[in-house]
């Protein structure tokens, strides 16, 4: 189930839009439930020659675990088996927040700029792979980011761009 709501252009200036999900299912598997909240937002002003744009989304998910294979027999005799049964869960969050400064620079050039903060954590991860094993998560953020906590991941940075239009092209 998603609501969404755009205000349209308001006094010639502003633009807003605002969208709120959720997925909740109870999964084949046994014990393989799934709860997924989400948010959008953004908010737009129109400037002389571009505009600034806010933009934010995010939320939160709660998963049972069901990732764990089974074997023939076990399939044959119920194909929802589980071998997790126990409650083994875990929930995630992330919270991405976003500006963005576009203006013309002239009729064949733009410059855009962004800067951005995520903000992620895991208050329930029980099965991590251990690092012992080679995996880790922050692998994949090297850069910009660093933890917090064993659960918490933040990331900062920005990005400025030239765009250069040819008209002949």
């Amino acid at each position: 189930v998603s609501v969404g709501v755009q205000s349209g252009l308001i006094n010639q200036k502003w633009m807003s839009y605002i969208k709120l999900g959720q997925v909740r299912t109870n999964g084949f598997r046994n014990n393989s439930s799934a709860q997924v909240e989400s948010y959008q937002l953004s908010v737009v002003r129109l400037l002389k020659k571009g505009s600034l744009r806010f933009n934010a989304f995010g939320g939160f998910a709660k998963s049972e675990l069901a990732y764990l294979g089974i074997d023939k027999s076990t399939f044959d005799a119920n194909r929802k088996s589980n071998p997790f049964v126990n409650g083994e869960s875990d929930a995630f969050q992330q919270f991405f927040n976003q500006l963005q400064y576009y203006v013309a620079l002239n009729s064949k050039s733009t410059l855009q700029a962004s800067a951005y903060f995520i903000k992620g954590a895991a208050p329930k991860f029980q099965f991590l792979f251990p690092e012992s094993w080679g995996y880790s998560i922050y692998l994949w953020f090297r850069y910009h980011s660093y933890r917090r906590r064993y659960d918490e991941l933040l990331s900062f940075g920005s990005t400025i761009l030239w765009c250069f239009y040819n008209a002949y092209l």
